[in-house]
């Protein structure tokens, strides 16, 4: 086992490109597994740029990808992957045999349930990654209302249930999930596996469940194997859960680094706050300077994107930058629109009348009320004095 630590003024990706060698152009007997998928291209690149020519990459996945790899390729388990709509749709077939359903005579249509089920399932697995045993889970059962709130213990007897049944109709239907599949590697994972690959190497991984813990202790047992660990606060604890001993690594992490300027901007608002950043990237707005890659913008809140996009990369290329932050979808006017739409539809009553409050949400939404009228002419201001006469 080889461990680099990553100060803060290092690059992981050059670090790990430095360390990669092929034979000839071929990279293939190396596996690199970040915690994620990104990095994957940042690492592609560097290679390419540092070899010029074609040439054959090394396997790079997230760890996620390792783990589908080495149980269907490795293990040769065949079963298929679980998704979360049919995940809810088995969890849905429990609850209705459940005793003491949840919600009692809640949630018992499969719409009804599908907010609670996509929890629920999100929750198991988290439990399963965790490494929590079904008699861990059971033994809840034995507690009483004098230890544990009574709403507290149904729930977690509850959990007991879906958690049982759950996983053992997955087994009988030929399913996994992404945390049973990262249990199963975790178990059967060994060398003699990967014949056909030299090197291995683990980057940028911080916080772990249990499983993944065991995972990493697994792979790091063996001599091909390099973790290459970014220095921050917390990560002796991540030394700790690995049971890394190394002295020199700790007496890395004591030495203090040398900490970049920082400097604050005053601003009233939002907006405020983008004029700032246009000022600060005069120079590169106006074409002055090159765009510089490995500049980053970080936005405190979601609803900072747009007017970012407008005042400040809209003057540049569609190929000058890359937007990482996903736009909150019940922030969207489509959100909206489907919203106020499931609202009326489920306003109907027995004899086919609608809910007028919702109903008039649902005419006034701007994607409604702009309806091209009939005709040639493509008019939508007829059909918004339509409806805002209904409205009246």
């Amino acid at each position: 086992m080889n461990i680099k630590l990553i100060r803060p003024k290092d690059d992981l990706i050059a670090a790990i490109a430095a360390l990669l060698r092929p034979e000839g152009k071929d990279y293939s007997r190396n596996w690199v597994v970040f915690p994620e998928k990104r990095p994957a291209f940042y690492l592609r690149k560097a290679l390419a740029a540092r070899e010029g020519t074609a040439f054959v990459p090394p396997r790079i996945d997230s760890i996620d990808g390792f783990i589908n790899a080495v149980y269907t390729e490795r293990l040769g388990i065949k079963d298929r992957p679980l998704g979360v709509l049919d995940a809810v749709a088995l969890l849905f077939d429990i609850h209705r045999t459940a005793p003491g359903r949840l919600g009692g005579t809640h949630f018992l249509s499969p719409d009804g349930f599908f907010p609670l089920g996509v929890k629920l399932f999100n929750d198991l697995e988290e439990l399963r990654m965790a490494a929590v045993r079904p008699e861990d889970l059971s033994g809840l059962d034995h507690w009483t209302e004098e230890t544990i709130p009574p709403e507290t213990l149904g729930r977690l007897q509850s959990l007991s249930f879906f958690h049982e049944r759950f996983y053992g109709a997955l087994k009988e239907k030929g399913f996994s999930t992404q945390a049973s599949r990262f249990r199963a590697v975790a178990e059967g994972l060994e060398r003699g596996l990967f014949t056909d690959l030299d090197r291995f190497w683990l980057a940028g991984f911080f916080s772990l469940t249990k499983t993944e813990t065991a995972l990493l202790k697994t792979l790091l047992g063996w001599e091909e194997v390099s973790l290459f660990l970014l220095k921050g606060a917390g990560l002796e604890t991540l030394l700790e859960t690995l049971d890394i001993r190394d002295p020199g690594l700790r007496d890395a992490l004591a030495e203090p680094d040398a900490v970049p300027p920082v400097e604050f901007t005053r601003s009233p608002d939002g907006h405020g706050q983008i004029f700032a950043l246009n000022k600060a990237l005069e120079d590169t707005l106006r074409g002055r300077r090159p765009v510089n890659e490995r500049q980053v913008i970080v936005l405190p809140a979601a609803e900072t994107l747009f007017p970012l996009h407008q005042q400040t990369l809209a003057g540049l290329s569609e190929d000058d930058y890359n937007i990482s932050l996903g736009y909150p979808l019940n922030r969207t006017p489509v959100y909206g629109f489907l919203d106020t739409l499931m609202e009326l539809v489920q306003s109907v009553d027995e004899e086919g009348r609608v809910y007028v409050p919702n109903y008039l949400r649902f005419i006034l939404h701007p994607y409604t009320k702009n309806i091209y009228g009939p005709g040639e002419g493509r008019r939508s201001d007829l059909t918004r004095i339509l409806f805002h006469a209904v409205e009246e």
